[in-house]
């Protein structure tokens, strides 16, 4: 086993060895021969496009185990990198690989001797400009033998390319010519007259020259109209209510999202797709004499989206009915107070009827007349017609109770 790997070993190192004396070995040329080679060796390229050239030696009974191949190129024409040059399997071992600004050098070695057609490398350029490139084999170039590491004796076939920019596209307009070549008939026998009568049988496609129609071109659907906002204002607006209203450029659906602050708790929302939006805040009963921030959103059929920026309204303050009703009504408490006067009142207005002793019989009398301040007995006047002395009268205590007997009755309220 160490001695296979010590064989290997030399065979690569012998490799290594010829490829780095190529320079040094060109002129020493032996009694074999072999040829370097580009294919494809010509053809036609659009520029823009890519073309893949591959280096081929052909040493024919010879055993050979080192190539080096140096290319020139027109750099105006054609362009490359270091990148764009591959291996093959015939040539394993890569010793150089550089490509640019209008030459390539590529040095290729194998640890098995090969012979014949072999292919040594790919290098792929690209077609820069319109013209002719000839690729050619420089200076340097060799093929060495196994057996002794000498050059071949070396002939070199270059290439040339045909590069030439895209065609325009057709301008959809056609030529006279065409009527031309069917009125005189073709070289298959049509006469003019057949010619003619093709063209007017013709689909509709093509024009009264022969030509055919410019086919007609696919129109590009139209951009959506962008989604705008305008117009926001607050209508109708009470101490418990108000309408947003805005307008869009295109029909929209409407959203209004409200709150006392602009973390908006309350959202009120119409799905129909209109351009004039108006809505009515219920979701959310709102308070008198408050200011409420709100945005709109408005999203139509195509996805857009459009915010505004945010709005605020102030409620109005509420009306006296609805604040008395608000606080309970006070009329009870005035009917209550009323009948309570009414009752103390009373007591002072009661009149008290006397009772007549003997002949004179004295009438009655208001209670208030003979009202006093002190408990001092009442004496009648001397000259009194009353034949009998009358008794004091009695003050009646607003909270005592009025017997029928020689009294009148209250006033009614």
């Amino acid at each position: 086993m160490k001695h296979i790997i010590q064989k290997s070993f030399l065979a690569l190192a012998t490799v290594v060895l010829g490829l780095s004396v190529l320079a040094l070995r060109t002129n020493a040329v032996g009694g074999g021969s072999a040829t370097l080679s580009l294919s494809p060796a010509s053809g036609s390229y659009t520029t823009g496009n890519t073309i893949s050239v591959a280096i081929y030696e052909n040493s024919g009974t010879d055993q050979v185990n080192a190539v080096q191949a140096n290319l020139t190129y027109p750099a105006s024409l054609l362009s490359c990198s270091d990148s764009s040059v591959s291996s093959s399997s015939a040539f394993g071992v890569s010793a150089q690989s550089t490509c640019g600004s209008g030459s390539a050098q590529i040095a290729r070695g194998t640890t098995t001797a090969v012979s014949g057609s072999q292919l040594v490398a790919t290098v792929t350029f690209t077609a820069a400009s319109a013209g002719t490139a000839t690729i050619t084999f420089a200076g340097g170039s060799a093929v060495l033998r196994s057996s002794d590491n000498g050059a071949e004796t070396l002939t070199t076939n270059p290439a040339s390319y045909s590069l030439s920019a895209p065609a325009p596209p057709p301008s959809g307009g056609g030529s006279s010519s065409g009527g031309a070549t069917g009125g005189s008939g073709t070289s298959s026998g049509t006469s003019g007259s057949s010619g003619s009568s093709t063209k007017t049988t013709s689909s509709s496609s093509s024009s009264s020259s022969g030509a055919p129609a410019a086919p007609t071109s696919p129109t590009a659907p139209a951009a959506p109209t962008t989604l705008t906002i305008s117009d926001i204002s607050a209508t109708n607006v009470s101490a418990n209510s108000a309408t947003i209203n805005w307008t869009t450029s295109v029909a929209a659906t409407s959203e209004v999202d409200y709150g006392e602050t602009t973390r908006y708790v309350a959202t009120a929302v119409s799905k129909s797709l209109t351009k004039n939006h108006s809505v009515s805040l219920t979701s959310v009963k709102l308070l008198p004499s408050k200011t409420y921030h709100y945005v709109v959103k408005s999203v139509d059929a195509n996805g857009q989206i459009v915010t505004s920026k945010d709005q605020t309204f102030t409620t109005i303050a509420a009306a006296p009915a609805a604040a008395a009703k608000k606080n309970g009504s006070l009329l009870p408490v005035v009917i209550v107070i009323v009948l309570a006067l009414a009752a103390l009142g009373a007591g002072f207005f009661v009149k008290n009827r006397r009772g007549g002793g003997g002949t004179g019989g004295g009438g009655g009398h208001s209670v208030l007349a003979d009202y006093q301040p002190t408990t001092t007995p009442h004496t009648p006047p001397a000259n009194s017609p009353s034949s009998t002395t009358q008794a004091a009268p009695t003050v009646i205590s607003p909270n005592a109770t009025i017997h029928p007997t020689n009294q009148s009755m209250p006033p009614k309220l």
